[in-house]
């Protein structure tokens, strides 16, 4: 399999050989010494096969995203097809392949984009029509004043307390010796691909005096790394935590950074957890992000 491109140097067609592409190379026109360049840096370079390797649908992914390219439908991608297909001399490069579903890979078969994208885009609005439609209701109360279950003495038989009333704080999980565990706040799945480090800002408030942690988590997808384990160094993904110790009411922001490995293992997670002693931590606002 060939890497082909355009020298960096004389600008005329070079290839090498696909397993040698990362090491310095000499083109055959021009006889000058270059390094060639990589499916994120040069779009319209090709392998001459039709099978593509990971790191072209990598680049593919990078450029155009995970989520399927036909418009209106948001399947994550499967696979990649063919902008114009090999039979009319379409290339195995990044600028000639789009990720797409299941679903419309099948549908596309061997048509060229322009072509069969009419199609399926009449296809997605005929669905999004046809889909049956919902009314939603929303009915107003007037708020009641919460008061502490203790505060009421026990009810006449046939009288119901609303249960507003009788809501109690509950208490944080806790493993079996006692000590409270870390709650899953949210987490997102993302794909391999040039990312090397994840993001979080966030603002936050306490309700109560009292200290927490929050927890920035990556995993491999497919994987479910122990919670209680969160904090320790027998933790099997990776992790960076931030200490909070405020009083009640008081509210402020941080950013935290988590550094990916070098080579990322497949897919991964990214998560934020919280272990709260009893401060009633709160994440008001947050922006999670996956960053070169």
């Amino acid at each position: 399999m060939f890497w082909n491109y355009n020298c960096p140097e004389c600008h005329r067609p070079t290839s090498v050989d696909w397993t040698h592409r990362e090491a310095e190379a000499v083109c055959r026109r021009c006889a000058k010494t270059h390094y060639p360049p990589t499916p994120h840096e040069d779009h319209y370079a090709y392998i001459d096969e039709l099978k593509w390797p990971p790191e072209l649908e990598e680049a593919v992914i990078s450029l155009r995203g995970a989520i399927c390219a036909v418009p209106g439908c948001y399947g994550e991608h499967t696979t990649l097809v063919f902008r114009t297909p090999p039979t009319e001399g379409g290339q195995t490069s990044v600028d000639n392949l789009v990720p797409v579903c299941a679903r419309h890979a099948v549908s596309k078969g061997n048509r060229r984009w322009e072509e069969w994208i009419v199609e399926a885009r009449q296809e997605m609005a005929d669905q999004k029509r046809d889909a049956p439609k919902f009314e939603v209701t929303i009915t107003r109360h007037d708020a009641k004043p919460e008061t502490p279950a203790a505060e009421f003495a026990a009810p006449l038989p046939g009288l119901m307390l609303p249960l507003a009333t009788m809501r109690t704080p509950r208490p944080p999980k806790t493993s079996g010796t006692g000590q409270p565990l870390a709650e899953i706040k949210l987490a997102v799945p993302f794909l391999r691909g040039p990312s090397s480090r994840i993001t979080f800002n966030y603002d936050w408030k306490m309700l109560k005096s009292g200290k927490c942690q929050v927890f920035l988590l990556a995993w491999p997808r497919g994987d479910d790394p122990d919670i209680s384990l969160l904090g320790g160094p027998k933790y099997p993904g990776f992790q960076i935590a931030k200490d909070h110790l405020g009083v009640k009411d008081e509210k402020g922001n941080n950013e935290m950074e988590l550094r990916l490995p070098d080579s990322p293992g497949g897919r991964w997670t990214a998560a934020v957890a919280v272990l709260d002693q009893g401060c009633d931590f709160q994440l008001t606002e947050y922006a999670l992000a996956a960053t070169r």
